[in-house]
Formats: C-alpha cells, sequence, structure tokens
C-alpha cells in the first residue's frame, strides 16, 4: 500500500509541476509557419491569446533567419506583407530590413490607433519568398508586439522552421538540369 501511494504521490507531484508551465505555454502567443502550393514560399502568422489580441496590437517586430540548407550555399529572400496589413491605412510603418551579415530579415509593422489583431487571434503578417538562392531554412528568432504600450513577447514555437525550396542547383551539379539547346549531330 506504501508504494502504491508513494506512486501515486509522485504522479500528482509532477503533474502539479508541469501543468501550469503547460498552460502558460498554450496560452502565449505563438510565431509559425504555414507552406502552401510553392515549394519556395511559407506564410508567417502570429498567435495571440484572446485577451492580449482584444487589447490592441499598435506594434511588431518579428526577426527572421535564413540559412542555407546546403553548405557554401546562399540564402535570399524577399518578404511581402499580407493584403490585409498593407492595405490598411491605419498601419502607417511597415518595412523589412536585411541584415545580410546575420543572415536576418526583420519585419517592422505600427501605426497609430491600430488594432493589428482586432480581427481575432491569429493574424497573417505575410509571406517570405526564396529568391536566388539555394534552399533556405527559415526560423523565427525573436518577436514582440506592444499592446496598450505592454510589450509582448512572442514565442518562435516549438520546431517552428520550415525548407523553402527553389530547384536552384549547384553550378557543379551535373544531374538533371535542362539538356544541352545544341546537342552536336550524330
Amino acid at each position: 500500500k506504501n508504494s502504491i501511494r508513494a506512486m501515486i504521490a509522485v504522479c500528482l507531484t509532477a503533474a502539479a509541476v508541469t501543468a501550469p508551465q503547460i498552460c502558460a505555454w498554450a496560452t502565449g502567443a505563438v510565431a509559425s509557419w504555414t507552406t502552401g502550393s510553392r515549394e519556395d514560399q511559407a506564410q508567417l502568422s502570429i498567435s495571440l491569446p484572446e485577451s492580449q489580441a482584444a487589447a490592441g496590437v499598435s506594434a511588431l517586430q518579428v526577426s527572421i533567419r535564413l540559412e542555407p540548407v546546403e553548405e557554401g550555399g546562399t540564402a535570399k529572400a524577399e518578404f511581402v506583407f499580407d493584403s490585409s496589413i498593407k492595405n490598411d491605412r491605419k498601419i502607417t510603418v511597415q518595412d523589412c530590413l536585411y541584415d545580410e551579415e546575420e543572415g536576418r530579415i526583420t519585419v517592422f509593422a505600427a501605426g497609430n490607433d491600430i488594432g493589428l489583431f482586432d480581427s481575432g487571434k491569429l493574424r497573417k503578417i505575410g509571406t517570405l519568398t526564396a529568391r536566388d538562392s539555394g534552399d533556405v531554412r527559415v526560423s523565427v528568432v525573436e518577436a514582440w508586439a506592444v499592446a496598450d504600450g505592454e510589450k509582448i513577447e512572442i514565442s518562435p514555437g516549438s520546431g517552428q522552421e520550415c525548407i523553402l525550396k527553389t530547384g536552384v542547383k549547384k553550378p557543379d551539379d551535373n544531374t538533371g538540369g535542362d539538356p544541352d539547346p545544341d546537342p552536336e549531330p550524330d
């Protein structure tokens, strides 16, 4: 009987210790990637808890890491804001900054009297497209928003990275590709 009680006590203690952390993680703000029909693109979305979404977000910043999948490759991409942000006249700052040395794109959106998340908990921020490079691994490394003057940390999410496939082959790769346009006659 004592060993069963000890086991139950251990299980209840473990549940009591981990449950608040699981709940805190589940209710936090999270950045995520969604891939679509094009392999060279991924859509960035931010999810906020209802209480934070209702507060009215006036600024958002997201730093995205770009890494070449193949060693020695290049990683370049272009970010385009979602049309709901692009066409909102209240969002007066919509900008991206690319730091080639760090391999990062930082996305900024802000304005006065705006509610970036007023329409719901999940907000499409924009689309990242790989450009003039090999396949690119992308991940959110830092993100935050400002609501009612308070900074909200946005978690990159567990395992939230994706690969943008460009189909660009390395110059020394002789497999596949276009055949010789002017083959010599036999």
